[in-house]
């Protein structure tokens, strides 16, 4: 057995015993996982590198490597120097003795920094061995090509790696990317040609603040970006990020980890996600939807904000921000708020919309849900389509052919609020003191390809050709009713209660009471119905109005019309049925 070093530490290898197994060999088991840390500095960026320590010692890994640029450097004056490396041994003292390091230009800039380096951190020219990997550093701090690297170096390097040349992997790290403007650039490489006749495996380096990768005959180089040094305008691919490695049975495994991406443990805690759940159900709500005209035309009105705080413990402090579509003004578009803690408070908002229905403006603001954590909500205007209700009595029979039936409701939407696809459907709506009636004519022009086969109640009439309802006939109720009809007068209906801080349960055991009369015709088919009002414990009247969506479903063209988009089962993205 072999001794090998980390700086201030001493372990025992087992290099000697795995010599003879080439990288891809089950003698690299288990795993060995490296993380290597690029520049701090170079301008060193506040937090960044601390925050990447942090991330990188969460995962756990078993050797940690840097590429240099470790201190800002470039000074003379010996106080100042060991200042500095006081400071960055007190960022990396999270990583503890498995951190191994490489000097870059900043490090080793001067004769006066090159004797405290070694004082502080071990050789610059370094081997060591850790689980059958032999791992080389070299110093390239001063030196801007291969061919400019002392003899005497660079007979110390082809010593080491012609003595371990059996190793089972073998890594090399320095921090100058020489490899870049050679082999990578096509141009003779010593030190290329020296790692492939010695058997290296990968190679890491730093130095450009910019990802690099490649693959020279079978040796995969990786140039490590900046871990909080200044990146530059023009650089590409991840900026402040860490490189993992895994070496194993297959070879030199490397990802590049942005800044950030690894999160601790305790990042969201089931308590603070209840918290979170509360501010994304309540914390914004419009007590008034924005009112649509039933022809869709221009409107204009005030719309209330609530900005809810009540079960906060923290101060809302923010800017609110509505994002406009094209032909929406807000006005204010912005506006700051503070909400304190138990406490809500209503903004109002000139809107106007003189376009399309969709999309509709969102408006965001950030919700602290626990002590340093915060969330943007966003949450879409609450719109609402008005269609009048004509206070008549039909006879029951799906011609639809009375007087009363007209004004229709001829406009739909695509799901996702374009146009619709569907063949033309009209919908109407009448009402009288106990009941309210529901026409539909749905043209097809493939009238032979209609799907409609369920006759049982509550059957999955939703996949077939169908008209379908959703009410809520008791205002803020939370009560919704899905009521569903397809061309054979086959019913799906059920029961939906929204429940306090999100979420639904729906009642399928609920059979509400109709009468329903539907045919066939050569283009179309149409349904007529009666819904007996008391049975939802409601009224039907000037005062009273309904929350209401509706839809056309034709499983042949792959697509609905709906109404007003999203279909949900929550009232508060429904439109109103007035009763006129």
């Amino acid at each position: 057995m072999r001794l090998f070093r980390v700086p201030g530490f001493v372990f025992l290898g087992i290099g000697a015993l795995a010599a003879a197994l080439p990288v891809a060999a089950a003698s690299i088991d288990p795993p060995v996982r490296i993380g290597i840390l690029g520049d701090r500095t170079g301008s060193p960026v506040p937090g960044v590198y601390e925050g990447i320590v942090a991330e990188l010692s969460r995962l756990r890994p078993d050797l940690v490597l840097n590429v240099g640029d470790m201190i800002e450097g470039y000074r003379t004056d010996s106080l100042a120097i060991e200042a500095m490396w006081d400071e960055y041994d007190s960022i990396v003292a999270p990583l503890g003795p498995i951190l191994h390091r490489t000097p870059g230009n900043h490090d080793i800039t001067t004769d006066v920094m090159a004797p405290i380096y070694r004082r502080r951190n071990g050789p610059p020219n370094d081997a060591f061995d850790f689980r059958g990997i032999h791992i080389v550093t070299l110093d390239s701090s001063r030196w801007e090509t291969a061919e400019q690297i002392p003899p005497e170096q660079l007979a110390w390097l082809t010593e080491d790696l012609q003595r371990n040349a059996d190793a089972a992997c073998t890594i090399v790290v320095f921090h100058k990317p020489l490899w870049f403007r050679g082999i990578a650039a096509g141009q003779p490489d010593p030190l290329h040609a020296l790692f492939v006749r010695t058997g290296v495996d990968a190679v890491f380096t730093g130095h450009y603040h910019q990802y690099l990768s490649g693959e020279y005959d079978g040796i995969r180089y990786t140039s490590v970006g900046s871990s909080g040094g200044e990146t530059d305008v023009y650089r590409v691919g991840p900026m402040y990020h860490f490189t993992w490695v895994t070496v194993d049975g297959e070879g030199v495994h490397v990802a590049p980890i942005a800044a950030g991406a690894v999160r601790p443990w305790s990042e969201v805690t089931a308590t603070e996600y209840h918290a979170l759940e509360d501010r994304i159900n309540s914390g914004l709500s419009f007590p008034e939807p924005f009112r649509i005209p039933p022809d869709l035309g221009p409107a204009d009105s005030s719309v209330p904000l609530v900005i809810d705080n009540t079960g906060g413990t923290t101060a809302i402090d923010d800017t609110l921000r509505w994002t406009l579509p094209p032909d929406w003004t807000i006005d204010p578009a912005t506006a700051p708020v503070h909400v304190a803690p138990g406490a809500a408070t209503t903004l109002r908002f000139q809107i106007a919309r003189r376009g399309p229905l969709y999309p509709v403006p969102t408006v965001a603001i950030r919700f602290p849900y626990a002590t340093g954590k915060s969330f943007a909500i966003q949450k879409p205007l609450a719109v609402a389509r008005t269609v009048n209700a004509v206070r008549k009595t039909p006879t029951i029979d799906a011609r639809l052919d009375e007087a009363l039936w007209r004004d229709p409701v001829e406009r739909f939407f695509a799901p996702d609020g374009g146009p619709a696809i569907i063949d033309p459907v009209q919908i109407y709506f009448a009402y009288d003191a106990d009941n309210v009636y529901v026409g539909a004519i749905c043209h097809d022009r493939q009238i032979d390809s209609l799907k409609a086969a369920v006759t049982e109640r509550d059957g999955p009439i939703y996949a077939e050709d169908c008209v379908g309802l959703f009410l809520e006939p008791v205002l803020r109720s939370g009560t919704v009713y899905q009521i569903y009809v397809n061309p054979l007068g086959t019913v799906f209906d059920q029961k939906i209660e929204q429940q306090a801080g999100g979420g639904y349960t729906a009642d399928r055991t609920w059979d509400g009471e109709y009468e329903i009369r539907a045919q066939r015709a050569m283009y179309a088919w149409s349904v007529e119905m009666r819904i007996p009002v008391a049975q939802f414990a409601a009224r039907a009247g000037k005062n009273s109005p309904w929350r209401l969506n509706f839809r056309r479903k034709q499983p042949r063209v792959g697509s609905s019309g709906d109404w007003q988009v999203p279909i949900d089962y929550n009232p508060d993205t429904y439109g109103l049925l007035l009763f006129k």
